[in-house]
């Protein structure tokens, strides 16, 4: 078990600058990797998979911006812990990240992470009445529903929230939802881009 954190601070640096190549480096080729995130268990058996799932979370998202960062050694454990926030679908979120891991060889050969997922910091406005909630890739499955939820609590009750999903499910379920809260369903239809436009009245 190696001692030396310089290999946790490497792997923050890569994945700020998005460089996924040099976060693999970081990686024993056959690290064990398990992961808790909102919607999904990961898990990877490979370097280049484990970077991948980084990719997968990170690639897409611009402006990060670490906040804080953790690193301690803790007996035979590695512990490495971040708050970062980023931009995802050009509107601001925060995500904590945290993993325990083994070191050998200045690489890690095990990482145990937990996610919160990405949490938008504010609802954009359209205007000062409606509020757009862009739900990116997140679908039914995935949670959508629990975040629909979730955002409908952050407006004022009399404001309108605008839900953008590409989740063709979504179109039954949330209004569905909505209703069951208590809500008032004011529209559902598809935008020129395909995606589902869903507009719903928080009542209460």
């Amino acid at each position: 078990m190696d001692s030396d954190p310089s290999v946790a601070r490497a792997f923050l640096d890569a994945l700020a600058s998005r460089n996924f190549s040099a976060l693999e480096e970081t990686l024993a080729p056959t690290v064990r990797f398990r992961a808790l995130v909102p919607g999904e268990v990961v898990s990877a058996s490979t370097a280049g998979d484990t970077a991948a799932c980084f990719k997968r979370w990170f690639g897409d998202k611009t402006d990060i911006e670490m906040l804080d960062r953790q690193i301690d050694v803790l007996v035979d454990k590695v512990r490495v812990g971040f708050r970062a926030r980023l931009k995802k679908n050009e509107q601001p979120h925060l995500i904590v990240q945290q993993f325990c891991g083994d070191l050998e060889n200045g690489r890690f050969t095990s990482v145990d992470l937990l996610c919160t997922g990405f949490r938008p910091e504010a609802a954009a406005p359209v205007h000062e009445t409606t509020h757009v909630f862009d739900a990116g890739d997140l679908g039914c499955g995935s949670g959508l529903p629990r975040e629909f939820r979730t955002q409908l609590t952050l407006i004022p009750v009399g404001h309108v929230l605008e839900v953008l999903t590409g989740d063709p499910s979504a179109r039954e379920d949330l209004p569905s939802m909505a209703r069951l809260l208590g809500h008032q369903v004011q529209s559902v239809d598809t935008g020129t881009d395909g995606r589902i436009r869903i507009r719903v009245e928080r009542v209460k």
